[in-house]
C-alpha cells in the first residue's frame, strides 16, 4: 500500500500542513519584525552601511555546520520507530555526547574568531574598506562567537525534529526576529550609531531563540519517554556504544557546502558590485530567509516517515509537489510584495529589482524540491551521497555566481545556486532514491 494513502500517509499530510501552517502563522510576526528592524538600522546608520551590517550580522548563516554534522545523528536516533529500551538509551546518550562535543568546539571556535580578528583577517575576507576594518574585525568576531555559543542550545531543534515535533520548531522561529527588533529599538533609543552594535544583534536573537528550543526539548515526549525520564535511566558509568561519528563528517560537509553555496552571494556581490548592490541583495535576502525557513521546516516533517523506510515513487513525488507548491506560493508573494517591502524597509533609499527577487524565488523552489530526498537519505551512506551531490553543486554554483554577478548583477548568485541545486540534488538525488527503491524491491 502507498504510504501516502495509508494511516501513516494521513499523518504525513497532517504534519506537512501543520508545520507549514504554524510557520506561516508566525511569518507575519517575523516579517514585520525584520521590516521594522531594517528600517530602524537604515535610518540610524544609512543605506550603504546597512549592506555591511547585514553582511556581518548574518555571516553566521554560513556556519550551520557549527554542530559538526552531529545534529543529524541526534535527529535520526530519535526518529527511529518503536523507540524503547536500548534504542531509547542510545538516543539519549547520543544527545549527551553531542552536547559535550559542541560545548568544547564552541570554546575553540570563539578563540579562533578573535585570533583572526586580531590579525585583521575578517575585513580583508569580506572586502571591506580600510576605514571600517577595525570595527568590522571586532564585530565579526563577537557576532560569530555569540552564534557558536548558541549552537549547543540549538541542538534542541534536532531533538524536536527527531521526535516529530516540527510544529514547535516552526512556532519558535519568530523569537529571533522579535528579540532582534527589541534590541534594535533599545539601541536606537540610546542613540547608538555604531555598526558593531547593530551587527551583533542578529546573533543575540538566535541565542534567545535557541534557549527557547532547549527549554521546549526537555518537555517533549519521545513515544512514552520524556527526555528528563530518559536522563534519569542512564547509567553514566556504563554508556552504551553509539555510532556518533558514522555520518558526522559527511553531514558537516553537507551543511557547510550548502551554507557556502547559498549564503556566499553577499560576499560575491561585496567584491564584484557596489555598496548599493550589496544593500539591494541584503534586503532581498532578508525577505527570502523567513520564506526559506517555511520550505525547510515543511520538508523536515518528512524525516520521521521517510527515514524509517524508502517511500514509494508516488509518495516521493507527491511530497515534492506539495513542497513545490508551498515554495511557488512563497516565491510569488516575494516577487509581488518585495518591491514595496524593500522601499518600506529602506525608506526608498535602496533600489529593488524584480530580477533579484525572482532569482530568490527560483532558489526557494529548487530548495523545496530537495526535501523528499533529504528526508529519505538520512543513514550514513545517504548522508555521504547527499554531501557528494552538494560538493558538485558547489563547484558549479560559485564560478557561475561570480560570472553571473558580473553580467546581471545581484540576481546572479541566487540564480546560480538554484540551477546547481536542481541539477545535482533534485535530479541527482532523486535518481539515488529510485535506485535504492529498486534494490529494496529486488532484495
Amino acid at each position: 500500500m502507498s504510504l501516502w494513502r495509508s494511516r501513516s500517509g494521513d499523518t504525513i499530510r497532517r504534519d506537512l500542513v501543520a508545520t507549514a501552517g504554524s510557520r506561516l502563522a508566525v511569518l507575519p510576526v517575523s516579517a514585520i519584525s525584520a521590516l521594522l528592524t531594517a528600517r530602524l538600522v537604515v535610518e540610524a546608520t544609512g543605506a550603504e552601511q546597512y549592506g555591511l551590517i547585514s553582511l556581518i550580522g548574518q555571516l553566521f548563516l554560513m556556519l550551520p555546520f557549527a554542530d559538526l554534522g552531529l545534529g543529524v545523528a541526534v535527529a535520526r536516533s530519535l526518529a527511529r520507530r518503536g523507540l524503547t529500551g536500548h534504542d531509547a538509551r542510545i538516543a539519549i546518550v547520543t544527545l549527551i555526547r553531542t552536547y559535550r562535543i559542541l560545548v568544547v568546539a564552541a570554546m575553540v571556535a570563539c578563540a579562533a574568531f578573535f585570533v583572526l580578528a586580531r590579525a585583521g583577517t575578517w575585513a580583508g575576507l569580506l572586502g571591506v574598506e580600510d576605514a571600517y576594518s577595525a570595527e568590522v574585525n571586532k564585530a565579526t568576531a563577537v557576532s560569530l562567537s555569540i552564534f557558536v555559543i548558541a549552537v549547543p542550545l540549538g541542538l534542541a531543534q534536532r531533538v524536536l525534529i527527531g521526535a516529530g515535533r516540527t510544529q514547535i520548531v516552526s512556532l519558535g522561529t519568530g523569537i529571533a526576529p522579535v528579540a532582534s527588533l527589541l534590541l534594535t529599538v533599545l539601541s536606537v533609543a540610546l542613540g547608538v550609531d555604531s555598526l558593531s552594535i547593530y551587527a551583533v544583534i542578529p546573533a543575540i536573537g538566535v541565542l534567545v531563540q535557541n534557549a527557547y528550543y532547549f527549554v521546549a526539548s526537555w518537555r517533549v515526549s519521545i513515544n512514552r519517554y520524556s527526555v528528563t525520564k530518559l536522563l534519569e535511566r542512564i547509567d553514566y558509568s556504563r554508556l552504551p556504544h553509539t555510532q556518533l561519528w558514522a555520518s558526522a563528517v559527511a553531514a558537516l560537509i553537507l551543511s557547510g557546502a550548502y551554507a557556502v553555496q547559498v549564503q556566499s552571494g553577499k560576499i560575491v556581490v561585496a567584491h564584484v558590485g557596489t555598496a548599493l548592490d550589496l544593500s539591494e541583495y541584503a534586503m532581498a535576502s532578508q525577505l527570502y530567509q523567513p520564506l526559506a525557513s517555511v520550505v525547510f521546516l515543511t520538508g523536515m516533517a518528512l524525516v520521521k516517515p521517510f527515514s524509517a523506510r524508502i517511500p514509494a515513487a508516488k509518495d516521493y513525488w507527491r511530497s515534492a509537489t506539495v513542497l513545490g507548491c508551498v515554495a511557488i506560493s512563497a516565491g510569488i508573494a516575494l516577487v509581488l510584495a518585495g518591491p514595496w517591502l524593500v522601499s518600506l524597509m529602506s525608506g526608498g533609499q535602496v533600489p529593488s529589482s524584480l530580477a533579484v527577487l525572482g532569482a530568490f524565488g527560483f532558489l526557494l523552489m529548487a530548495q523545496a524540491l530537495t526535501g523528499p530526498a533529504a528526508a529519505t537519505l538520512t543513514d550514513p551512506r545517504g548522508i555521504r551521497q547527499q554531501a557528494f551531490a552538494r560538493i558538485i553543486g558547489l563547484a558549479i554554483s560559485i564560478p557561475a555566481a561570480i560570472a553571473l554577478a558580473k553580467t546581471i548583477g545581484p540576481a546572479g548568485p541566487p540564480l546560480a545556486a538554484g540551477l546547481a541545486i536542481i541539477v545535482t540534488e533534485v535530479l541527482g538525488l532523486a535518481a539515488v532514491v529510485a535506485r535504492r527503491r529498486r534494490a529494496a524491491l529486488v532484495g
